[in-house]
């Protein structure tokens, strides 16, 4: 059984893209694995990538302007290779990959999506609604990340409750850390692009907020740490709110590891997510969470024990609940614990076990088409 996952671009720092890699990272212990992208290789790849992984880069950035040869070469490497299983990352990539199931006389490849964004939340574009229509008819499997995506497909688009699952994401550092909370520790952080979906701005207003009530004396600060366009913006807005705890910081050059290694507990004010990396790879280093509990994602991997959840956009409780974790040595040392234990979910061997085995459920029955 051979199965390709298509990404596409390879040299992109976001969370699909990380958790992505981690995945195959992986995974090609289990499978004969490849991955197909439009852009990038192995030498230019935003994460490292085993040897085990090969990579079958088209180098086409002009997605509109070159569309046909995406999916002509696609489809020629497809069949040069013999792929079995085609996994698409994200639902709109589908537009790429599904055009070749309706090519008469290809050999019929079994076509997977792995969505990443939560079923709320479509970024504005009625292309994500129709895609998600067309993989609910067209796909032999879908995978969310999250139990609740999941029921959402079911009952929205119908799908056949055998062709959908959720599987959660791999944490790149659950087998490396050695556990060591640092409870002296007066830094949080938050860590994300700088783009309006993370809500650093709702993050920052709490921050003031957090400041202006409970005082600045205990030495706490607030690293944001990220890239994207909303740079300025959040500088402009730190400068305006007279803050001086609050630090922008290059997540391009920087270390996130050292990052989480060196913080007291991580934050989160995303107006959508689908499973956040952020909170998964905060409980693989023990650290204790704050997350606005929206939609998707927060609720499936923290609770009372390992973190504090916050009804959507209440900024008054976000700030008390910061005061909180900072006043209580004790209960974040307990949280961190917690934590750490809660990670074991998201473990590499397990869920790539599961992976593998529902793909090779999905190899039996090929035919010709």
């Amino acid at each position: 059984m051979k199965v390709a996952f298509f990404l596409t671009d390879l040299t992109k720092k976001g969370g699909v893209e990380r958790a992505t890699i981690n995945l195959l990272n992986g995974l090609f212990t289990e499978v004969d694995l490849s991955l197909i992208c439009l852009w990038g290789d192995k030498s230019t790849a935003a994460f490292p990538l085993a040897s085990e992984v090969h990579v079958h880069s088209l180098y086409i950035k002009n997605y509109r302007k070159e569309y046909l040869s995406i999916v002509i070469g696609l489809d020629k490497h497809i069949r040069e290779q013999g792929i079995d299983i085609l996994v698409t990352v994200e639902t709109m990539a589908l537009i790429f990959t599904l055009p070749r199931v309706f090519i008469p006389g290809r050999r019929h490849v079994k076509n997977v999506v792995w969505e990443h964004f939560n079923f709320l939340n479509d970024n504005g574009s009625r292309l994500r609604r129709f895609m998600r229509r067309v993989a609910s008819y067209v796909c032999d499997m879908i995978i969310t990340l999250t139990e609740r995506d999941r029921d959402l497909w079911i009952r929205e688009l119908n799908v056949r409750k055998d062709k959908i699952d959720y599987i959660y994401n791999v944490c790149l550092y659950q087998n490396n850390v050695n556990i060591d909370y640092d409870s002296k520790s007066k830094i949080a952080i938050a860590i994300g692009r700088y783009s309006p979906v993370k809500g650093f701005d709702r993050l920052i207003n709490a921050w003031v907020l957090y400041e202006r009530v409970f005082g600045i004396n205990r030495g706490w600060e607030l690293q944001i740490v990220g890239y994207g366009d909303e740079k300025i913006k959040l500088a402009e807005i730190i400068k305006e709110s007279g803050s001086e705890t609050i630090y922008l910081v290059d997540g391009l050059n920087s270390s996130i590891e050292e990052k989480y290694q060196k913080a007291a507990f991580v934050c989160m004010t995303s107006h959508f997510e689908g499973l956040p990396m952020t909170l998964i790879e905060a409980q693989c280093f023990g650290l204790p969470s704050i997350a606005f509990d929206i939609f998707s994602g927060p609720s499936e991997i923290i609770n009372a024990d390992s973190g504090i959840l916050v009804k959507d956009n209440d900024i008054n409780t976000y700030a008390a609940s910061m005061n909180l974790l900072m006043k209580d040595d004790d209960l974040r040392v307990e949280m961190s614990m917690n934590a750490f234990l809660q990670s074991k979910r998201f473990n590499k061997i397990d869920i790539c076990k599961l992976w593998a085995e529902k793909l090779k459920k999905l190899s039996v029955g090929k035919k010709e088409i």
